[in-house]
């Protein structure tokens, strides 16, 4: 074929199939018209994607964002009713063990509540497979006497089971303690990892409570972690040399110092303490030798001054990382040998420290953080006033051995009527701030560069000075950022710089 030929195919071949492009797009704009008018006639109940279309992997990964990850008291019933639409739907849910392992049992005391419960127990335990189980148990099991009978099958059902469950949470009365403690006697608790205890109506009961008084748990061989909330550590049998995590609310000094005798291997705690010093003496301390992880927060009556703190009477040689938090409120005179005894302990261990934003402020400039030499992390979330937050950069800036292991910083700054919105307590601090930090980031032998700086105001938006592009305070913040700084300087909500 010669080249004049060949061109003319060529021409030819693109003309035919400009034609058929043609086509194609007009029938292609028929049909969208006619699928946009059929659409919009039809009523809203028929617009949905038909699901039987969908591969079994896509059902399968709604099905998992649907049902509760952990058991929920109040959708309980979300896998049986996904299981009862159709038969494919069924059998996606009856193959995946994982949607049958949270399941909430909330019997209802009057007619076949507690029955129902139990079936509910004996179906998830079956389609759950070898899976344990995570179990929220909400009930009240010591009245109506109509439904004893049904009772009595529901813990029968529950004691057979109790090797099926990896994690329970029971949120239950007073009185529903003694009546699960002689059905569960003897219950095998071979899975069990985690336990919780949410008391509803403790106040003004404790003399109720025997100690040891429900002891069905005690053999439990993989217990790790335990929440005790307002039940004291006195009144359960668990195996508390085993634990690694307690978590105990609500408590009173004794009975905090109660649970760390009882568990001396914890690892971590959470502890919300009511400080008696009337009934406590103060100078003498609990240790703690291998606490690791504290979380501590001290509550009191509103109409009383104490004279202690919740953190007299305890220390945690090896702790690495406090949480701490109080009531701002409370009148408290001993403020500086509080927290300065309390933290001496941990002064080369301590690598992480936050003071919660109820923690008094008035508190702060007794914290020996001169000494803290192995925090890598500081947050201090209570609102702070201008001159604590200068004297602290002051000091950053011009010692090479303040907080040498420091590398995170956070600070809340408190804005208050002294301050206008074209000059805040925030404006007023950012220029000490960048000064420490890129004194102390000078590759100074022996201390720790400053990697992430964050200070927040208490003030909206609004209320806090606008800073503008060309303040030198803005481009303070840049040099820092240049320099591999996370800066962030703004509100809780939003970033102001």
């Amino acid at each position: 074929m010669s080249l004049l030929a060949e061109i003319a195919q060529v021409q030819a071949d693109i003309s035919h199939h400009t034609k058929v492009l043609d086509g194609l797009k007009k029938r292609l704009a028929v049909l969208s018209e006619t699928l946009h008018s059929t659409t919009a006639a039809a009523p809203a109940s028929a617009r949905s994607f038909s699901t039987e279309t969908l591969p079994t992997e896509i059902l399968s990964e709604i099905f998992s964002r649907s049902i509760p990850a952990e058991p929920n008291a109040h959708r309980p019933d979300t896998a049986p009713i996904l299981a009862s639409v159709c038969r494919r739907w069924r059998s996606i849910l009856l193959d995946t063990p994982a949607f049958w392992v949270p399941v909430g049992l909330v019997p209802r005391p009057a007619g076949s509540g507690f029955r129902h419960a139990a079936n509910r127990m004996i179906t998830f335990a079956q389609n759950a497979g070898k899976l344990p189980i995570n179990l929220l148990l909400c009930a009240d099991l010591s009245s109506n006497p109509l439904t004893n009978d049904d009772r009595e099958y529901f813990l029968a059902v529950l004691r057979r089971h109790a090797g099926r469950i990896g994690v329970l949470r029971m949120e239950v009365l007073l009185e529903d303690l003694g009546a699960l403690e002689g059905p569960l006697d003897g219950a095998e608790w071979e899975r069990l990892e985690k336990l919780t205890i949410v008391l509803e109506d403790m106040a003004d009961h404790e003399e109720e409570l025997d100690d040891g008084s429900l002891g069905c748990f005690a053999t439990a061989p993989k217990l790790r972690s335990v929440w005790l909330e307002i039940l004291p550590p006195s009144a359960i049998k668990l195996p508390w040399s085993d634990l690694e995590n307690f978590r105990g609310t609500y408590y009173t000094v004794s009975g905090a110092k109660h649970a760390l005798r009882l568990a001396p291997n914890l690892i971590s705690a959470y502890l919300s303490i009511c400080p008696e010093e009337a009934r406590v003496p103060a100078d003498v301390r609990l240790v703690h030798p291998r606490l690791q992880k504290l979380e501590l927060y001290e509550e009191w009556d509103d109409d009383e001054t104490h004279e202690s703190r919740a953190v007299d009477y305890f220390s945690f040689p090896v702790l690495q990382t406090l949480v701490i938090g109080g009531d701002s409120d409370t009148s408290l005179q001993s403020e500086q040998r509080s927290i300065g005894a309390f933290l001496a302990p941990m002064a080369d261990s301590l690598q992480q420290l936050t003071l919660d934003k109820i923690w008094p402020s008035n508190s702060l400039p007794y914290l020996p953080l001169e000494t803290m030499h192995s925090i890598t992390e500081l947050r201090i979330t209570t609102p702070l006033r201008v001159t604590f937050a200068f004297d602290f950069f002051s000091e950053m800036g011009a010692s090479g051995v303040f907080m040498r292991a420091l590398r995170h910083l956070e600070m809340r700054i408190q804005e208050t009527n002294k301050f206008t919105t074209t000059y805040s307590a925030l404006g007023h601090v950012m220029p000490a701030a960048v000064r420490a930090v890129l004194w102390r980031n000078r590759d100074r032998e022996g201390v720790a560069a400053i990697e992430v700086l964050k200070l927040v105001s208490t003030g909206y938006r609004d209320m806090v000075y606008r800073f503008e592009e060309e303040d030198v305070r803005v481009e303070g913040l840049r040099e820092l950022k240049r320099r591999g700084v996370d800066v962030y300087v703004g509100t809780d909500t939003v970033r102001i710089v």
